[in-house]
């Protein structure tokens, strides 16, 4: 059986705790994963851990660790990579876990009566939950496919960390904020094409330098691509055949 990403503890006792660094990586569990490789480092007082790959640039962790402990979480939240990184300030006795945008490692939580419960595992967080009830308003929302960013899931009292945020977590307060620079990504406009044909082919260009980056990333382990009813997932099962590389899988549900 597959192991998650786990922290479960008890948000009174991290507020006391004399050894607050010991307790926590008592409570803490981050899996051995093939892709990409865990990592957990401590100083005089913090923790990091978690799983971090950087495509556009050789993964520096130590870099990563010195931003995560300088709070620089926004600088961490934009950079072209797939994470899931847990952080705790000996000092503030505050945890932080951060996603990135891409949304690869989804990360659910629940707080109750002085309990914190993290996890990749919607269901490992879910038995945490002592009266799971169903949120209405939020079965609605998704039945009527709203797509505004939210923390909330279809379960009151168990939510969701979503992709590009951070959460703080101490004994008087879970907060979630968003990270990513929308505003200046939307503020950039770029030249106009001569062409449609132009346009295309330029996009084609990118789309296969980017997917050029994950493999060389991936390495030579076994992967596959799941094609749906969407444009994007069939041309990206159609540049992937086009690049030599070890044999793969389209899957079609």
């Amino acid at each position: 059986m597959r192991q998650h990403f786990y922290l479960q503890l008890e948000l009174d006792k991290l507020s006391e705790e004399r050894e607050p660094l010991t307790y926590v990586l008592s409570k803490l569990r981050v899996p051995d994963n093939d892709f990409p490789k865990k990592f957990l480092q401590t100083g005089h007082s913090f923790v990091t851990a978690g799983y971090f790959v950087s495509y556009e640039a050789d993964e520096d962790i130590e870099k990563i660790v010195s931003l995560c402990v300088q709070e620089k979480w926004g600088d961490v939240a934009n950079l072209d990579a797939d994470f899931l990184l847990f952080h705790f300030d000996a000092k503030t006795r505050q945890i932080s876990i951060l996603t990135s945008h891409a949304g690869k490692f989804p990360c659910y939580f629940h707080v109750g009566p002085s309990k914190l419960v993290v996890s990749t595992s919607f269901y490992e967080v879910f038995q945490s939950v002592k009266t799971p009830e169903l949120d209405i308003e939020r079965t609605l929302e998704f039945i009527y496919r709203d797509t505004h960013v939210s923390d909330k899931t279809l379960v009151k009292d168990l939510f969701l960390l979503y992709p590009g945020a951070v959460g703080h977590f101490t004994k008087k307060r879970a907060l979630v904020r968003p990270l990513l620079k929308t505003g200046e990504f939307l503020a950039h406009t770029p030249a106009r094409y001569t062409s449609l044909e132009a346009f295309s082919e330029e996009f084609l260009k990118s789309l296969d330098r980017i997917i050029g980056l994950h493999l060389k990333k991936i390495g030579g382990i076994q992967y596959c691509s799941e094609i749906s009813s969407g444009f994007d997932s069939s041309l990206i099962s159609y540049l992937l055949q086009k690049t030599p590389a070890i044999p793969w899988l389209a899957i079609h549900k």
